[in-house]
Parts: C-alpha cells; sequence; structure tokens
C-alpha cells in the first residue's frame, strides 16, 4: 500500500510508501527503492537488534534513501553517522531521517553528502539509469565503463571516521564493490573499535575491472577473520539480488565513551 505524497524535489517525484504498519518512508517510482526498504526493514536482512543499547553509535556508509537509518533510529538508536555521495538519493536519506527523527528529541542524526575511501580527497562515482547503483570506480586510477555516466565526488577516508570515536558498536557498508578496499584501508588499531560489521557483499564481477575482484564474498570473509572477527554470510533468497549480507558477530566492547565526530 502506497501513500503519494505531492512533492518534486529537483527532477524527482516522490511517494510515501508503507514498509511496515506505522513505518513508512519516502522512495521513487519506478526504482528498486522500495524492494531496498522491504528487504532492509522488514526482512532485517541486517540482523540489527529489536533496540539499540542508550549509547550505542552506528556509522551508515552508503546509506542510500535511508532505509537502514530508518530501521537503526526505529531500533531506538540514538547516535547515528551516515554517508551517502548520490546527490539524489541524499536527499531522500535527509527527508526520511528528518521525517522520522522529529520523534526523538534525544537523537543526533549525522548526514554527510560525501563518499567513503580509503584516502581523502575525490574519487570517481558511476551512476545509473536505477538510482540505488552508484559503483565507486577509482582503483589505482583505474576506471570502467559501467552505467550511464560518471561524475567526481568528495571522499572521505574511513580510518579518519573511526578514528573519531573509541567505539562503534555497528558499522554498515554497502559500496557497491568498494568494501574491501575500504575495509582494508584501516589500521589495525582503529578496525578494534569496532564491535560488529554488517557489509553487503558483490559477487558481479564482470562489472569491475580485475583489480576490483575483491568484492566477493570470500575476500571480505577472509579479510575480516584475519582480523579477529568471526562472521556468518545471510545468503539472499534464490532468484534475487546476487548479493549477499556478512554478518561479523559482536565481540566485546574495549574502551566506553568516546567523542563525538
Amino acid at each position: 500500500k502506497q501513500y503519494h505524497w505531492l512533492a518534486t524535489y529537483g527532477y524527482l517525484s516522490w511517494q510515501l510508501t508503507e514498509i511496515l504498519p506505522e513505518r513508512r518512508l519516502y522512495t521513487r517510482p519506478d526504482t528498486r527503492d522500495h524492494y531496498t526498504a522491504k528487504e532492509v526493514i522488514k526482512d532485517n536482512q541486517y540482523q540489527l537488534p529489536l533496540k539499540f543499547a542508550p549509547d550505542a553509535a552506528v556509522l551508515d556508509i552508503g546509506a542510500h534513501i535511508g532505509t537502514f537509518a530508518a530501521a537503526c533510529l526505529w531500533r531506538d538508536c540514538r547516535f547515528l553517522v551516515c554517508y551517502e555521495p548520490y546527490p539524489e538519493s541524499f536527499k531522500l536519506l535527509r527527508a526520511n531521517t528528518d521525517r522520522i527523527g522529529t520523534g526523538y528529541t534525544d537523537t543526533v542524526v549525522q548526514l554527510n553528502n560525501t563518499a567513503v575511501w580509503r584516502r581523502n580527497g575525490t574519487i570517481t562515482l558511476c551512476y545509473g539509469a536505477d538510482p540505488v547503483m552508484n559503483v565507486t570506480l577509482e582503483t589505482n586510477g583505474d576506471t570502467a565503463g559501467i552505467g550511464d555516466g560518471n561524475y567526481p565526488v568528495t571522499a572521505v577516508a574511513f580510518a579518519d571516521i573511526i578514528s573519531r570515536r573509541d567505539h562503534w558498536r555497528l558499522v554498515k557498508l554497502d559500496c557497491e564493490g568498494a568494501e574491501y578496499e575500504i575495509l582494508s584501508s584501516c589500521p589495525d588499531d582503529l578496525l578494534e573499535r569496532v564491535e560488529q560489521f554488517a557489509i553487503e557483499t558483490h559477487v558481479r564481477r564482470g562489472m569491475y575491472t580485475a583489480s576490483r575482484l575483491e568484492c566477493c564474498h570470500e575476500a571480505l570473509a577472509s579479510f575480516l577473520e584475519s582480523k579477529g572477527f568471526g562472521f556468518s554470510v545471510n545468503e539472499p533468497p534464490h532468484g534475487s539480488s546476487p548479493n549477499g549480507i556478512l554478518i561479523t558477530r559482536c565481540r566485546p566492547r574495549g574502551n566506553p565513551g568516546g567523542s563525538a565526530p
């Protein structure tokens, strides 16, 4: 059941879509937005807890239109940091978090219209006809002709973000194949500040240059295991997206507290 919101932001028409009873998000018609919202919120593919602790800090990299952010806020997350480089998705991310966040006076939501990468600077983003598909192309200067066009975006180093707090309860990544390069750029002492990772892994190897094969399940799982993370893989239903969700088991919390980014 969909509740249409008569608004146009830029060239995008939005609609208010019911995901669960009393749980609605702005989505874009004729895209995969509502399917993504169903997977993340209704199916809980990231295996979120029923409720976050009051001091839990969550980092959402590849926040898209805010489906994961919404799922966290509805589970009483009170400190949430989101990164989404694609401008049109970022507009919906802001609209959705603003709409939900108005009900929580003690909630901190920080939105960043930038990419996350292994270093600070400018990288190339590829966009396709469906706004859910935005691929980071730069790998040692390589790019690949994927989608409808490429454009430069500002990027923030993953290690710099992690260093801003002593403890992150959960870090989620969905970066269309850039997950391995982002994670592997982070020093071990900073990775130890993360209690749990939830990562969408990508197996569409034909989309990437030869140097981008690290995006598959096996390489990410091997890397995380080498850093002391146990994990499980939440496989997608047969016939749906070829991607999977890699969930690490919670590690004992080290240093509590930490300053806000």
